[in-house]
């Protein structure tokens, strides 16, 4: 009988030990307002980068990761997603440069929220400086069909979820 309350009190002994070891995870959620004054000719893409810094020092946390990428036409009210062809996302590596990390496209008339497609799963810790932030670097190419473009522009709302694992 001895044996088995020593049992029970080492498993849960170590069942507290191994919980205190795995970490959680929390989500940092960024967001930015992009706004396409002047489309120019179709295929023409428009650059606008921005930097964000993560709730968490990255270098601290197991891991940081894309969960959800998002696309919403915040003005004006009556335009949709299609005025836009297509959205590249890039995060700026420190040395290496731009690397495709989400990609937004297709988007049919009237929709006017959409996910984005995250093409890079892998560990986005290396693209944080020593201040925490990271650069994104946004390429919209405005739809060749959706012409008249907007006299007024088109501003979007470009939101991501990030989990950081610590």
């Amino acid at each position: 009988m001895k044996c088995m309350i020593r049992a029970y009190l080492a498993l849960g002994l170590l069942s507290i030990l191994t919980t205190a070891c795995v970490g959680e995870s929390i989500v940092d959620d960024i967001s930015t307002e992009l706004t396409i004054t002047d489309p120019g000719s179709p295929g023409t893409r428009l650059e606008i980068r921005k930097r964000f810094r993560f709730s968490h020092d990255p270098a601290l946390a197991r891991g940081v990761y894309f969960e959800e990428a998002r696309l919403q036409v915040i003005e004006p009210f009556d335009v949709d997603l299609s005025v836009i062809h297509r959205v590249e996302v890039f995060a700026i590596h420190p040395v290496d440069g731009p690397v495709l990390v989400a990609v937004g496209e297709g988007f049919e008339p009237g929709e006017n929220f959409a996910l984005a497609e995250i093409v890079y799963e892998e560990d986005l810790r290396e693209f944080a400086g020593d201040d925490s932030r990271i650069t994104f670097s946004f390429f919209l190419e405005a739809s060749a069909w959706a012409r008249p473009f907007p006299a007024e522009g088109v501003t979007l709302l470009a939101a991501a979820s990030i989990g950081i694992d610590i």
